[in-house]
């Protein structure tokens, strides 16, 4: 398996978000670095939430509604409906928060429209397993045994 990291930088700004999803089964695991200005600093609804399902046959890829495995009609509260609770983890200056990619739980964010506080920006490290490098490789070993 070759594995290859694409670094993003991620601005989110008041009244925007990203909706609860699981990522695509090519990533492996994301590391965010926050960099919260001084107003955002451990401010409680800026932070990333993380859902675990209540029932496994939620994280079927089949039941999802796009390529990004996200339920489209459903809202962030429609979510506490199949979901428990979500653990949020807190914007923090200098914090790093490393997670693994898998089909047991979605995460979010939601930077609620009546926080202005400037953009919410985070470096971000996704690492990804090269299928497509890693099947020309097994095609040519494979060849190299006939």
């Amino acid at each position: 398996m070759i594995i290859f990291p694409q670094l993003e930088f991620s601005c989110i700004n008041p009244g925007c978000g990203i909706p609860p999803h699981l990522d695509r089964q090519d990533k492996i695991a994301s590391v965010l670095i926050y960099l919260p200005t001084n107003a955002q600093n451990n401010h409680p609804l800026l932070g990333t939430k993380f859902w675990i399902s209540k029932d496994s046959q939620s994280f079927c890829p089949e039941n999802y509604s796009d390529d990004n495995y996200r339920f489209l009609d459903k809202s962030e509260e429609d979510y506490l409906g199949i979901a428990t609770n979500p653990l949020m983890i807190p914007f923090t200056n200098s914090s790093v928060l490393m997670f693994a990619s898998n089909f047991k739980s979605w995460h979010s964010i939601n930077y609620p429209g009546d926080i202005n506080l400037g953009p919410r920006v985070s470096s971000n490290i996704n690492f990804y397993e090269s299928a497509t490098i890693t099947e020309r490789m097994a095609k040519c070993s494979s060849r190299e045994e006939m």
